[in-house]
C-alpha cells in the first residue's frame, strides 16, 4: 500500500492468443490409443508431479470419485513425485496415468478432454496464478482449479465465467465441483469460449505489448 500506484504496471504471463489454438476432433480418435472412453467427461493434468501440486490430496480425491460414472481423469506428466502419485492410482478404473508426452501429442490428447485441471497444496500464501491454465484458455477448454485459497484463480474464473474453483484441502468440495462439471455438461462449450475471450482480453502477449508501450510513453 505504500507504493504509487501510478509508477507500477502489471505484465502477467502471455501468449500468442491466435496461436495457441488446437482444433478438436469430435472422433476423440486418439482416446483409442490409451483406452480412454470417450463417451466420459474427460477431465485432465498435465504437467509437474511435484511438491507444490498436492498429490496426496489429489489422489485420494480421484478415489473418492469413483462412483461417479459420467467422469475420467487423465493424469499426464514428470516429477519428483510421480512414481508415489502413480502408485496411490494404481487400480482405479476412473484415472489413465501417463508419462510425459512429446508437445505435440500431449497438446492433441489434451484438446480432445473436456476440462483442464490447475492442482496446487493447500498451504500456499502467496497469491498467483499458475501458468498452464493458459493454454486450457487457449483451447477453450473450461477449468476446473483446486488450489489454497490464496491463489488468484478463483477470482479469474468467476471473472470470466469459463470453470469452477475449489478447496484443495475438501474432499468434499472436489467431489462437489466434479458433479458440478456433469450436471453443467450442455455449458461446457459456452464456458470454453469465455475463457478464449478473456485470454485475448488480458493475455494476449500484444497486450503487454500496449501496456508496455503506454507506460514508457508516460514517462
Amino acid at each position: 500500500p505504500y507504493l504509487d500506484r501510478d509508477k507500477i504496471e502489471l505484465f502477467p504471463n502471455a501468449v500468442r492468443a491466435d496461436e495457441c489454438n488446437i482444433e478438436r476432433d469430435l472422433s476423440r480418435k486418439i482416446f483409442d490409443k490409451y483406452g480412454i472412453d470417450k463417451e466420459k467427461l474427460v477431465f485432465v493434468y498435465g504437467g509437474n508431479f511435484g511438491k507444490p501440486q498436492g498429490l496426496d490430496f489429489l489422489a485420494e480425491a480421484i478415489a473418492q470419485c469413483r462412483d461417479i460414472q459420467e467422469v475420467h481423469f487423465v493424469m499426464v506428466g514428470k516429477g519428483g513425485e510421480k512414481e508415489k502419485f502413480f502408485r496411490a492410482l494404481r487400480g482405479l478404473g476412473n484415472v489413465t496415468a501417463l508419462d510425459a508426452l512429446p508437445k505435440d501429442e500431449y497438446e492433441q490428447l489434451c484438446a480432445q478432454c473436456d476440462v483442464g485441471m490447475v492442482v496446487l497444496d493447500k498451504r500456499f500464501t502467496i497469491p498467483n496464478y499458475p501458468s498452464r491454465i493458459l493454454s486450457y484458455l487457449g483451447n477453450a477448454m473450461p477449468v476446473f482449479a483446486c488450489t489454497d485459497k490464496s491463489c488468484d484463480v478463483k477470482d479469474l474464473l468467476e471473472q470470466a465465467q469459463c470453470g469452477k474453483w475449489c478447496y484443495s484441502g475438501s474432499l468434499g468440495d472436489f467431489k462437489a465441483c466434479v458433479r458440478w462439471f456433469v450436471e453443467n455438461r450442455a455449458a461446457l462449450r459456452t464456458m470454453g469460449e469465455n475463457g478464449k475471450k478473456y485470454l485475448a482480453q488480458h493475455f494476449d502477449v500484444k497486450k503487454n505489448i500496449e501496456k508496455l508501450e503506454t507506460f514508457i510513453q508516460g514517462k
